[in-house]
């Protein structure tokens, strides 16, 4: 299996490449995104990143690639927002950093997942649903009909925990997309 992780520029790529390691990682820069090259990668992987979403041409190959794949996408902190914000979900800004591990909960699965933001998305998009919200914040959305999540947390970075919830979705996602 091969996943694209396409890099917004966050420091978590480097842990994110070798959180990713048995699914064969190939870093991709966002600003030289070829999406007619995902086409060999079975899942792709959005970043975190400090980017200003609201600069159209920033995230306008992203935004083609996710209205045309059937391959499954995992958007992780502003790869969630991303995904909400090209369906036209504005993003609020949260009064402080939320930095640190929190309590996270998905079906009967509970443990702690680590955050790093100072932004959220304001709603759920209309094509998704919420499946986790704490804190007044939605922390993971699905697409109600595409193999496509997002975590607003950083579960390369929330050991065995993250790593159990991540590998679950990503063969979930594999499943729904076949």
């Amino acid at each position: 299996m091969k996943c694209a992780i396409i890099n917004h520029h966050k420091g978590f790529v480097k842990k994110l490449n070798k959180f990713l390691q048995k699914y064969n990682p190939t870093i991709i820069d966002h600003k030289k995104l070829d999406i007619s090259k995902l086409d060999k990668f079975d899942f792709v992987v959005l970043s975190g990143g400090t980017l200003n979403l609201r600069k159209e041409d920033c995230v306008k190959k992203e935004k083609e690639f996710f209205k045309r794949t059937k391959k499954p996408v995992i958007g992780i902190c502003m790869g969630l927002q991303l995904l909400a914000f090209v369906e036209g979900v504005n993003l609020l800004r949260l009064s402080k950093r939320r930095k640190g591990l929190r309590n996270f909960r998905i079906s009967n699965k509970k443990g702690k997942m680590f955050y790093d933001h100072i932004s959220h998305i304001e709603k759920c998009p209309k094509d998704y649903e919420v499946l986790v919200e704490s804190y007044g914040i939605i922390n993971m959305i699905k697409h109600k009909t595409k193999p496509i999540i997002g975590f607003q947390c950083h579960p390369e970075c929330s050991g065995k925990f993250g790593k159990e919830v991540f590998d679950l979705w990503v063969k979930k996602l594999i499943k729904e997309s076949n």
